[in-house]
């Protein structure tokens, strides 16, 4: 049986990616209700791979909040 690397959980992000991306909604003002169901998910550890880099690159592009 093989097992996950530390920063990764079983089915979802790892502990760096989610921390990334709550900073990122930080720095824009966006909720994480908003990231959630824009994506499809009920809450951001339930985001795979494709989903994280999407909402990564999205919010990457948003402005700082004022």
């Amino acid at each position: 049986m093989q097992e996950s690397a530390p920063t990764q959980e079983k089915n979802g992000l790892g502990k760096i990616q989610e921390q990334k991306l709550r900073k990122e909604l930080e720095r824009t003002g966006v909720s994480e209700d908003m990231l959630c169901a824009r994506y499809g998910v009920k809450q951001i550890q339930d985001m795979n791979e494709e989903i994280y880099k999407r909402a990564l690159n999205a919010l990457k592009k948003t402005k700082d909040v004022a």
